[in-house]
């Protein structure tokens, strides 16, 4: 056999084997990474908060649509640990925002007593309604949210869909908690709100301006508050959420004693541990 068709068969073979090779090492290159998962939750490919961003990095400040997808994951520690936290949290928060929620609306209606609790109460009294509320907009409005931007193909049409079903269902809950637990008296008084006088009640109990805020603040919640919360405690070590919890509960079991303690001792008709004559 001559030289020259020898090296060309010899060529031929190297070439055969070394095909198969370099096109599975293509192949392989070409494949999307699989997405990581960390404590059930969904994460990008690209990597976790922890190891692609952090607490200097902007992009940790920003939510996307993929985001506003995600923090449901009620299977783990991490969100139960949130629905905790922001339940005392929004105890004393809520009672904040009162504030001023009630001056405007005394400003504009006239409706608010000088003497209404929020406005006499001390700050670091919690009030426990709005805990609750946001549990309730954890487990109920969080899982609608998330199915209204998976059917929606920009998140400004998703969130004006969350609004007014946000402002539908405080229309609906006001309206029937107050027809059952708030039903005038002989005297036509009511014992815990009067918006029958008010333009744009509803049945007497309901009261479109108060469910259009209440709209505005599950939106913010929802959207904003718990995901972008939830980024943060993703984006640091285990122990170090787990830290700022305990702090949480020790600062509301603070704010409890020195407002309830006293509270027990006067009905009780204690002063520091001594019975009053």
């Amino acid at each position: 056999m001559q030289p020259a068709i020898a090296a060309r068969l010899l060529g031929r073979q190297v070439s055969a084997r070394i095909a198969p090779v370099c096109s599975a090492a293509q192949l392989l290159r070409a494949l999307p990474a699989p997405p990581k998962t960390r404590a059930g939750l969904r994460m990008r490919p690209s990597g976790s908060d922890r190891s692609g961003k952090t607490m200097t990095d902007p992009r940790l400040f920003q939510l996307d649509k993929f985001e506003e997808e995600s923090y449901f994951t009620p299977k783990t520690w991490g969100f139960w640990r949130g629905v905790i936290m922001y339940f005392f949290i929004f105890s004393l928060v809520g009672h904040w925002m009162e504030i001023p929620y009630c001056a405007l609306m005394d400003a504009l209606f006239g409706i608010v007593e000088p003497d209404y609790a929020a406005f006499v109460d001390p700050l670091h009294v919690p009030y426990w309604v709005y805990g609750a509320g946001t549990v309730v907009l954890t487990l109920v409005l969080l899982p609608l949210k998330i199915s209204i931007v998976r059917r929606c193909k920009t998140l400004w049409g998703a969130a004006l869909g969350f609004l007014v079903a946000a402002v539908a269902i405080a229309a609906v809950l006001e309206t029937v908690i107050g027809l059952i637990i708030n039903q005038p008296d002989a005297f036509g008084e009511y014992p815990y709100w009067d918006n029958s006088q008010l333009a744009g009640n509803i049945l007497g109990q309901g009261w479109i301006v108060n469910d259009i805020g209440l709209g505005l603040v599950s939106l913010f919640y929802v959207w904003v508050v718990f995901p972008f919360c939830q980024k943060i405690f993703l984006s640091i070590s285990p122990k170090a959420a787990n830290r700022f919890f305990f702090i949480v509960l020790a600062v509301v079991a603070l704010a409890c004693v020195s407002w309830y303690v006293p509270q027990v001792f006067a009905a009780l008709g204690l002063q520091g541990g001594v019975v009053l004559s």
